[in-house]
């Protein structure tokens, strides 16, 4: 790992982050290391898993992580490459990776989450939207969310593209899209991966869309689920609500968040609603410890810096 210096920024462009006991876990490539380790009981950290071509290294960003709390692992997908990476906690802290376990998902999957089995990761594939592999590597199925769409495989994700979580209190997956309106909850059966229940949270006029084979994503579509993360009791959606237009825009501060709110909205482990947070309008990522007694949060400032910020949960 990369020892800090008291003159170096803390963090710059955080996309996305993870927490795992006392360690809170942050992609944000600072001087060629692709995380950085926060250990919240002491404030020490370190920056690790460096960027670059060597077999070991992370080759591209971004990317899409995600934590197993059970046996404290890290699960990482270089998204433009569709590698997944999983690596034990400790060992990223004390840098004693010696091979970390891989998996090439050949068609390249754009997020990803572990499950009971193995691993679950969503793309433009051409039999269906969800691939589900075991901890070998074995595709074990697929699932096509809308099969009676027509067949465009870019296209439809295009409009069902969202972020994925794993209950490993219930063996839950939810799928929380991006811009659709059904929050989809996946559970293992007779080992096959199923639908078993399903939260819908605005219009349908997306579903219509896909129905006529229209991909196109309109200025006023609701920019619904931005990240999806699971304690060991609770889903959590960071929902934001927004028009498509007005999140495209990437203003920051007041004239972007006046009079508009973003939420976050918990779900049991079986996918059923719980409670509605409203949260503070420049948040842009969240992670919830294992106990839900905390919510992190990546937030942006008016003048365009990122801090992380911390929530107490009732």
């Amino acid at each position: 790992p990369a020892e800090h210096e008291e003159s170096e920024p803390f963090i710059g462009m955080p996309h996305q982050i993870a927490v795992v006991d006392s360690i809170l876990i942050c992609a944000d490539e600072i001087d060629g290391m692709a995380l950085l380790l926060y250990n919240l009981n002491n404030g020490s950290y370190r920056r690790v898993l460096r960027m670059g071509p060597g077999p070991d290294d992370i080759q591209s960003t971004p990317l899409d992580i995600s934590v197993s709390h059970s046996d404290k692992r890290v699960i990482i997908l270089q998204r433009r490459t569709g590698e997944l990476r999983s690596y034990y906690l400790q060992d990223l802290w004390n840098d004693s990776i010696k091979t970390p376990r891989r998996l090439k998902d050949k068609f390249g999957g754009d997020r990803a989450s572990c499950t009971s089995e193995g691993y679950v990761l969503s793309g433009h594939y051409q039999d269906g939207i969800l691939h589900f592999y075991k901890e070998s590597g074995e595709m074990t199925n697929s699932i096509d969310l809308h099969p009676e769409w027509p067949q465009d495989p870019i296209g439809k994700y295009r409009l069902l593209q969202g972020h994925i979580a794993f209950n490993e209190s219930s063996g839950y997956v939810m799928y929380a899209p991006i811009f659709a309106s059904d929050f989809l909850c996946f559970g293992l059966e007779n080992g096959h991966w199923k639908e078993v229940s399903s939260f819908t949270l605005g219009d349908k006029r997306i579903e219509q869309r896909g129905m006529e084979g229209n991909w196109e994503l309109k200025k006023d579509d609701i920019h619904r689920s931005i990240d999806a993360c699971a304690s060991d009791q609770y889903f959590y959606i960071l929902y934001e609500g927004r028009a498509f237009s007005v999140t495209q825009e990437g203003r920051v501060g007041e004239e972007l968040v006046k009079g508009n709110h973003i939420y976050v909205i918990r779900f049991t482990a079986k996918g059923e609603l719980d409670t509605v947070y409203e949260v503070d309008p420049t948040i842009l990522n969240i992670c919830v410890t294992a106990d839900d007694s905390c919510l992190y949060a990546i937030l942006r400032g008016k003048d365009g810096d990122y801090t992380v910020g911390k929530a107490l949960l009732k």
